[in-house]
């Protein structure tokens, strides 16, 4: 029997959560697109948040197609969950409870964003081991040189080494691709356990309301009282939303709360604004709003670009 060819197109969002989102005022399947400095148009959800080859790594010099495969698996096991819950249905047994949690988690870990953020934070804990190698005595360096001579089969010295990197600015990038995939799934197991922990409280949308949005980094994290950075786990107020169909959302905190409730069309709005502020750079929206655009453009124009990491005359520098 013939395999069937991979496809290129690979979606960071996961299609059939996707479909929760269409406008229902369309005949076809089609939901909102938003991006940056254009007019909103309507487009259908397999068209949307995706791009080609970005689960796969070169594995013995062939693209591999492994890390797809598993999350269409991690998928398949929770779109019934989703559908459940989505039908307001929400008795989940232990053993869904943990499969949503590591859906949510997936959902955090796998986007763009969340990637970029990886390799950053990667490169920059790169450049400041470098610097402390070039203040720190000869003897860490010599044997780094000793197994870079080794590796490239040529004499490197300590002295070279050191005016390798103080010379001018060096550029620090993590392209491993399969590492960074790696570190996705460690990131997710690690998050699936706090999720699952947590209180969780899903909000119905009011039936004549336009509904909750999503974006291309669908989980939105926030910590009143984080004193530097934002976690699951930051302190004891941090929690998130995770709009899981235009009339349905999940707040997910560390106290204990209503398990359901009925969102006004005021929170809605909340929700969807803090949504539009933590997308990397597109929204999906069940509904056409000229304000929806214009917070976009805004949010991403003040945001600056990601900042390039160097080793500049020996001091690792962030741009």
């Amino acid at each position: 029997m013939e395999r069937k060819p991979e496809a290129k197109g690979q979606h960071y969002v996961h299609r059939a959560y996707l479909q929760g989102f269409v406008d229902p005022d369309t005949n076809d399947e089609f939901l909102w697109l938003y991006m940056p400095k254009k007019h909103p148009y309507k487009q259908r959800p397999e068209r949307v948040a995706k791009r080609n080859y970005f689960y796969c790594h070169l594995n013995e010099e062939k693209r591999s197609f492994d890390t797809e495969h598993i999350l269409q698996r991690l998928e398949d096991a929770a779109l019934p969950l989703l559908r459940k819950l989505n039908q307001r249905d929400f008795s989940l047994s232990d053993d869904e409870r943990i499969t949503f949690a590591g859906y949510v988690a997936l959902a955090h870990t796998r986007v763009p964003t969340f990637q970029k953020f990886i390799d950053e934070t990667t490169s920059w804990f790169t450049a400041k081991q470098l610097e402390f190698l070039i203040r720190s005595d000869n003897s860490i360096l010599e044997r780094y040189a000793k197994k870079l001579s080794e590796e490239k089969g040529e004499e490197i010295s300590v002295e070279g080494l050191k005016r390798e990197m103080s010379a001018g600015s060096v550029t620090l990038d993590q392209t491993n691709r399969g590492w960074s995939l790696r570190h996705m799934f460690r990131a997710m197991l690690t998050i699936q356990e706090v999720v699952y922990r947590i209180h969780w409280t899903f909000l119905i949308a009011p039936d004549d309301d336009p509904g909750f949005l999503t974006s291309d980094n669908p989980i939105s994290l926030y910590d009143p009282a984080a004193g530097f950075g934002t976690g699951f786990e930051s302190s004891p107020q941090a929690y998130f939303t995770f709009a899981l169909s235009k009339s349905l959302c999940l707040l997910a905190r560390h106290y204990k709360a209503q398990s359901v409730a009925n969102a006004t069309s005021r929170e809605v709005r909340r929700i969807n604004k803090g949504t539009v502020g933590r997308a990397d750079t597109q929204i999906y929206a069940p509904f056409n709003s000229m304000k929806i655009q214009e917070m976009l453009n805004e949010v991403v124009g003040r945001r600056r670009g990601s900042g390039k990491i160097y080793l500049r005359h020996g001091r690792a520098v962030r741009e």
